[in-house]
Formats: C-alpha cells, sequence, structure tokens
C-alpha cells in the first residue's frame, strides 16, 4: 500500500470509530509505561543486595544518589514490583478487551456502510458484479481490514514499550542503547525485500480468495445441476486447484516470513554475545549494571522481531482496505436520489407509455433495447413475447422502476419516472419472477414481505387467489411452517404460488410475471391463468411468456426481438394475422 492509501485507511478508521481509537493509543502508552516502570524498580531491587552496588547506580543520570535517599527494605520493595505488575496486567487486559469491542463494532460499521451502498444503489450498479464477489467483500475483505487494524495497534504499542525499554537502558549506559538501537535498526532495515513480498502477498491473496469464494457459490447454488450432471468432480478439482494455489501462495509467504524470524533469532544471539563483550572489554560496566542491561535487552530484542511481524502482517492484510473502498466507492457513485417517504406514487388509471427508450449497459455492446414506442393500458393483461435476448426481462425492469433507460422517457399516466419518484413508484408495483426467492423462515414471514401491516384474513384471502390456500391449510403448522433454505420445502411450482400471493397481497398497480407459471403442471396454470383473469380491470398485468398456452389469455401482446418492437396488437388480431410473431409461435406449439 502507498503512504496515501496508508493515511486514508487510518483516517477511516478514525471516522468509523468516531475517533475512539485515541483512546485505544492511551492505553496502549500507559501500558508501555507500566510495564517500563515494573523494569525500571529492578534498579532499586538489585542495588538494595548490597551497599557497593547502590554506590554504582549513582552514577546512573537518572538514579544519581535517589536510591540511597530512600531507606526501602527489599521485601517492600517487592511487594510494590509484584503490585506494579499486577496493575500492568490489569491495564493490558482492559486495553485488550476495550480495543476488541471497539474493533468489533468498526468492523461492523463498516459492513454495514457497505450494505446500505449496496442496497441503495440503482439496479444496473448492482447488476455490474458478481453477487459472489459482493459477498467476498462483505465478509473476507472487511476481516481483513479489522486484522489489519488491530495489527497497527500492535505495532503503536510495540513502539511506544520499545521507546520505554530504551529510555530504561539509556540511564543504565546510553553508549549500549545506542548499540542495541544501531544493530537492530540493521536487522529491520535489511528485511526491507520481505515486508515487499509481504504487500505483494496481500494483492495476490485479495485475488485468490475472491476466487475461491466465487467457485464455492457457485458450486453451493448450483449443486442440484452439478449432482443431475454428475458433475461434481468438476467442481472439486477446480476447488482443489484453487486451495492448492492458496496453500502455495500461504506457504512460500511463510519461507520468506520465517527467514526473516531466523535472521533475527540468530542476529539477537549475535548482538547478546557482542553486547556483553562491549560491556567487559570496552565499556567497563559492573555486573549490576550489566545485569540491569541484559534484562533491558532480552525485553527490547523481541520488540524488533514484533515490529517487522506486525508490519509484514499489516501489509499482508492492508489491500482488503483498497478492495473495499473501491467498492465503497463503486457503489456509492451509483445511489439512487434519496426521496422523502411521504413521495406519492404516480397513479396508474389509464397507461403506462414508453417514448423512444433505449437501454444500453455497455457502450461497447449492442444496445438491451432500441427506440422503444409502445403503450400498456390500465386494467388490461399485456403479454411480452419473443426469443431469449430480446429485451423483455430488461423491458420489465423498466416499467417496474427498477433501472431508468439511458435514452427516452416512461410515463405513468402522463407523469415522467425519474431518479426523484420511481422508489415511490416501486412501491405501488410487484413483481413474481421465474427464480422464486423465499426466505428460510416461516410463510408467514416470507408472505409479509409483501405488506406488513396485512393481517390474517389478507394472507388466506390472496394464498387463496393464487391457488395455495387448501394446501396451506392442510399443513400441521400452517402460516407459521418453516418454508426451508431458499424454500426447499416446497416444490417449485408451489414456491412460485407462494412468490404470487405475496405479490398480491402488495395490492399493486401493476404486476409483473416473469414466467411465473413455468413450473407449474397443466391443473395449477389453468388455476392460476383463471386466477390472473378474475384480477382484469382490478391492476395492470405484464405477463412475459414463452409458452403459446399462457399468452391465449392476454388482452395485449407485444413481440420483441434484438431489443425493438416489431408487433403490438391484440390477442385475437395478431392471432389472425399469418405472419405475426404471435402466429409463429402458436404454430411451433401446435395449436
Amino acid at each position: 500500500m502507498t503512504l496515501s492509501a496508508n493515511l486514508q485507511f487510518f483516517w477511516y478508521i478514525w471516522r468509523l470509530t468516531k475517533g475512539r481509537i485515541a483512546a485505544t493509543a492511551l492505553l496502549s502508552v500507559l501500558v508501555s509505561l507500566t510495564e517500563g516502570l515494573s523494569l525500571f524498580m529492578l534498579i532499586p531491587i538489585v542495588s538494595s543486595l548490597s551497599s557497593s552496588n547502590a554506590n554504582i547506580f549513582e552514577k546512573i543520570p537518572i538514579i544519581k544518589n535517589w536510591i540511597p535517599q530512600f531507606d526501602i527494605d527489599l521485601s517492600v520493595m517487592l511487594v510494590l514490583f509484584v503490585l506494579l505488575v499486577t496493575f500492568q496486567a490489569a491495564l493490558a487486559q482492559f486495553k485488550m478487551l476495550y480495543t476488541q469491542r471497539l474493533m468489533h463494532k468498526t468492523l461492523d460499521r463498516a459492513r454495514l456502510m457497505l450494505f446500505e451502498r449496496i442496497s441503495m444503489a440503482n439496479w444496473a450498479t448492482i447488476a455490474g458484479k458478481r453477487t459472489n464477489d459482493i459477498n467476498h467483500i462483505l465478509r473476507t475483505e472487511t476481516e481483513r481490514m479489522l486484522n489489519a487494524a488491530n495489527t497497527a495497534q500492535t505495532l503503536f504499542q510495540s513502539i511506544i514499550l520499545l521507546g520505554v525499554y530504551l529510555i530504561v537502558a539509556a540511564a543504565v549506559s546510553w553508549q549500549m542503547t545506542l548499540f542495541a538501537v544501531a544493530v537492530g535498526g540493521l536487522l529491520f532495515g535489511a528485511l526491507y525485500p520481505i515486508r515487499r513480498r509481504a504487500s505483494n502477498f496481500g494483492k495476490t491473496m485479495t485475488v485468490s480468495f475472491q476466487e475461491q469464494n466465487h467457485i464455492t457459490m457457485e458450486f453451493i447454488s448450483g449443486v442440484r445441476i452439478a449432482k443431475l450432471f454428475t458433475a461434481e468432480q468438476r467442481h472439486i478439482n477446480a476447488f482443489a486447484n484453487q486451495l492448492e494455489s492458496i496453500r502455495g501462495g500461504v506457504v512460500e509467504f511463510l519461507k520468506i516470513s520465517s527467514l526473516g524470524t531466523f535472521i533475527f533469532q540468530v542476529g539477537t544471539a549475535a548482538i547478546a554475545a557482542g553486547f556483553v563483550w562491549l560491556s567487559i572489554r570496552v565499556f567497563m560496566l559492573d555486573i549490576a549494571q550489566i545485569c540491569i542491561m541484559l534484562v533491558v535487552f532480552i525485553r527490547i530484542a523481541p520488540r524488533f522481531n514484533s515490529i517487522q511481524e506486525a508490519v509484514q502482517t499489516y501489509l499482508t492484510n492492508g489491500p482488503a482496505f483498497i478492495s473495499y473502498s473501491e467498492a465503497l466507492e463503486y457503489f456509492s457513485s451509483n445511489q439512487e436520489e434519496d426521496q422523502e417517504i411521504l413521495v406519492k406514487p404516480p397513479g396508474l388509471k389509464e397507461k403506462i407509455e414508453l417514448q423512444d427508450v433505449s437501454v444500453i449497459y455497455h457502450e461497447s455492446d449492442p444496445p438491451l433495447l432500441h427506440s422503444i414506442d409502445l403503450t400498456i393500458r390500465a386494467g388490461q393483461i399485456t403479454a411480452l413475447i419473443g426469443p431469449s435476448g430480446s429485451g423483455k426481462s430488461t423491458l420489465a425492469d423498466i416499467l417496474l422502476g427498477l433501472t431508468l433507460p439511458n435514452k427516452g422517457t416512461i410515463t405513468i399516466d402522463g407523469m415522467p419516472i425519474s431518479n426523484g419518484n420511481r422508489r415511490a413508484w416501486r412501491s405501488s408495483v410487484a413483481c413474481v419472477p421465474q427464480d422464486t426467492f423465499l426466505l428460510n423462515a416461516t410463510l408467514r414471514a416470507n408472505l409479509l414481505i409483501g405488506r406488513e401491516t396485512a393481517s390474517e384474513a389478507d394472507l388466506w384471502r390472496c394464498l387463496d387467489q393464487a391457488n395455495m390456500g387448501d394446501l396451506i391449510r392442510s399443513l400441521p403448522d400452517g402460516l407459521d411452517t418453516n418454508a426451508g433454505d431458499r424454500g426447499m420445502r416446497f416444490s417449485g411450482g408451489e414456491r412460485q404460488r407462494i412468490a404470487l400471493a405475496r405479490a398480491l397481497l402488495r395490492e399493486p398497480q401493476l404486476l409483473v410475471l416473469d414466467e411465473a407459471t413455468s413450473a407449474l403442471d397443466w391443473d395449477n396454470q389453468t388455476k392460476i391463468t383463471s386466477a390472473i383473469r378474475a384480477l382484469r380491470g382490478k391492476l395492470t398485468i405484464v405477463t412475459i411468456v414463452h409458452s403459446a398456452a399462457l399468452v391465449e389469455f392476454a388482452d395485449e401482446v407485444i413481440a420483441l426481438e434484438a431489443g425493438r418492437v416489431i408487433s403490438q396488437g391484440s390477442y385475437a388480431d395478431q392471432k389472425n394475422d399469418p405472419d405475426s410473431p404471435l402466429s409463429r409461435m402458436l404454430a411451433s406449439d401446435g395449436q
């Protein structure tokens, strides 16, 4: 990570914690000072062992003749030492718990902020990202961000503690302290290539973990298809290859990072030997001074190593912030406009009009819809037909207010749908998609997604309309029956009828059925189409169909091809026209 990226990361953590991160820094300083003070107390303890030691410590700049002035018994000093260490340990534990609570709240805020940005982004922006990648950033990358923040805390405390130890060491012998700093600094500098590898490894792991998550979620989502086609081994091989790739990268990085620990351990031993030799031969320190310096040195040496390891860990996890911030910026820059809760949705009494509507997601791609002009009459049933990729689902998204056209306008009784009112418009429409979505919750909870304030009578009325009432009544738990994961407690046709009941519960002005009857048997198709016919005149219905049997109840039929409207008219007129797309559809179905 660059200096700018690091500064952005720290500033972001500061804002997420509302400045409370400063309290953890202060606690780190206090923990370091109390630990340094407990180490400093070794000086009077050692000096009390003999009168000669006391005279020796008079030469120490900070101590001078402080020790002789206080005639404190050794046992008292030992008790004070234990109390001080106990206080330091309690303070360290408090600091650890406070920091972890704060950082986990910070993690939750980071996830919630991204979740909100994703939720409030326009549909085209969300559709432009793989679901697996969004899930990966929300879960894995934010977790790595927390690790990076915690490591930064550890690094800060190690640096503060190192400074305290150096002050204590300098009080005994500034020459030896300078020697320790110089050699430790050289060792730290010599390991720069390893830290650079750590940074590169962090970037590589971001991509590798993202791909691993994609493979996993892809298999879980399509496990039924995988088993039907006996393709489990292909997914197993892909997952195994990804695991091997990540493992290879981790092992290679561990080889490099462990080399740093090895160098520090060997270097520390060599420094300790040189330290003793210089203390005796060059600086001619007394035994008591050497003992104190050795104790301090034993505390100082691991700090250099912990700083090196903390920097490596930070550089490994730091790139997750870049991935997170890019996603945050991506979704934040494509938010739907905030709207007042009291914005009234346009009222559909007469018609929906599309004028010169075009939709294109990428400039290099052909338009999904091209110069569409059409009218959908209120209270009627309009069927959209055409081959796959003709633009039917995109047109449905326009009608539902999920997306706005790049060009042209859509109006409801003359009122244009824009960023200012399309969320309000969406509150008055409903959709039954081909791939129904049910929560792993009770039927009641799934239905109330349509309208939270619906009464028990409303629930049963809509279930009866969708031809599901009798089946639900026959279940032991009725509306409190759990739908299971993705609604697997029910068959595909039953799930679609539940979804239809949920849509009807919304009491929409516009109901869009996207192949909503495709999974039903003929008997249930007949019952559902009867229910749809009963809604004619009460609400406007647009249904996307591929089967001729499911279009015959439509008042109006709109045929699309390659993003263009190629015909529009009543069912009867188009059926009687041998050259119409509807006639060709009926002929292909043997009708």
